[in-house]
């Protein structure tokens, strides 16, 4: 089956900007690695397949890298079958270097003979409209999600978990279609140390790495425990001191470094952690972060490594299926892709996934934006809803941001 598609390769310039390229349906991951642009559907496969099917691919690159897809999972592990959890294989494939050098390939089906003609440069002439105006309410009022947070710390109080971690949802209306490529431009601008991404409506900048893999090294940068930021120097110095020294966030930390470090050392080996987590200050929060090495089995690849880790206690909880069921209990509505894998992988099963945070699902003229927290022993509800709206500011700002 897989040794019926055929791949041609070429190179060149970026010679405009990115928005002039892209389309409103392509998936899109951008890493300090390049930008990542999936376009069109040849075939889906599930993810545990899709490393051998792109291997299988026929053809030769001209330089060092390699057929790769663009995937974005469900929150969910369990619903590994659904239609949406299925990775494409993809018309064509753009890397785009830090250099502004293209990788181009184009996917056919059949011989070598039958393969797409070489084309010129991508070049994309849907138009781009702005929105005007934009509209975003919270489904829910403060006192609600207060609510949902007390009958998480009574699941606490009484033993059944040890973190859960909570989310909810900003709805948004615009007076025009939301241009995804709008956001993804306003995001690398704004983001810039973040994972920018775009993959089937969900749109968002991540600063967490849910694990990376290139040859036999493998990283992770997990975060938990925040503190939003300050205008006034000495308010976030203070507010950023406390959160290196405050047991409740240490705590909450240590135990999602636990967690990663147990699961890496079922399928991988010199895992490792630095012994302090360090401080990542991004423009509307600050994290607690540790970064986490490990060896990886020849065999293994990026889609294993992802199957082992997701989902951590940093976006479900401990224990992570006691979590879960607390979160589909309290919660009151469905993930999809928050807080899920998102990411690229190629054909060595090499690659990168954060985790899908900081982000909106946007479907014409609405959106949905997600935030969530950790909830654990000493939480205090009004500060974690304080802390949602400080993480809403990501898609909250880029959606302002685009209107004209």
């Amino acid at each position: 089956m897989t040794n019926n598609y055929h791949f041609e390769v070429e190179n060149y310039r970026l010679d405009s900007s990115l928005s002039n390229i892209l389309s409103p349906e392509d998936s899109i991951f951008i890493s300090s690695r390049g930008i990542y642009i999936c376009r069109g559907v040849l075939d889906t496969f599930p993810a545990n397949d899709i490393v051998d099917v792109l291997r299988a691919l026929e053809g030769t690159s001209a330089n060092d890298h390699k057929p790769f897809a663009i995937f974005g999972q469900t929150f969910d592990p369990q619903a590994n079958n659904r239609a949406d959890n299925l990775i494409a294989l993809p018309q064509e494939m753009i890397h785009i270097d830090n250099h502004q050098w293209i990788t181009h390939f184009r996917i056919s089906k059949g011989s070598a003979q039958n393969a797409i003609t070489r084309q010129e440069a991508p070049s994309v002439h849907h138009s781009i409209e702005h929105p005007h105006h934009i509209e975003m309410m919270s489904p829910e009022s403060r006192d609600q999600f207060v609510d949902k947070i007390e009958t998480v710390l009574k699941h606490i109080e009484i033993g059944n978990a040890t973190k859960v971690v909570i989310a909810r949802q900003l709805n948004v209306s615009a007076d025009v279609p939301i241009d995804i490529r709008l956001l993804v431009c306003e995001l690398m601008d704004s983001q810039p140390e973040s994972y920018v991404f775009a993959v089937n409506g969900f749109v968002g900048a991540s600063p967490e790495l849910l694990v990376e893999k290139f040859s036999r090294s493998i990283r992770c940068l997990p975060m938990a425990g925040t503190r939003r930021r300050h205008a006034r120097i000495d308010d976030d110095d203070a507010d950023i001191a406390d959160l290196q020294t405050n047991m409740k966030d240490r705590n909450e930390h240590q135990v999602v470094i636990d967690d990663i470090v147990s699961k890496l050392e079922t399928v991988a080996s010199n895992v490792t952690s630095s012994e302090v987590p360090h401080v990542v200050r991004l423009p509307h929060v600050a994290h607690l972060a540790t970064s986490v090495t490990a060896t990886a089995a020849p065999s293994s690849d990026l889609m294993t490594l992802i199957t082992t880790l997701h989902p951590t206690p940093a976006v479900a909880g401990t224990p992570t299926q006691t979590a879960m069921k607390i979160i589909a209990e309290v919660e009151g509505f469905d993930r999809d892709m928050y807080g899920a894998p998102v990411g690229w992988v190629d054909s060595s099963g090499d690659g990168q996934s954060a985790i899908a945070i900081r982000c909106a699902q946007v479907k014409g003229a609405h959106a949905r934006l997600y935030a969530g927290v950790g909830i654990v022993s000493g939480s205090d509800a009004l500060q974690e809803w304080d802390e949602t709206q400080a993480k809403f500011g990501v898609m909250r700002d880029a959606m302002m941001n685009i209107t004209q």
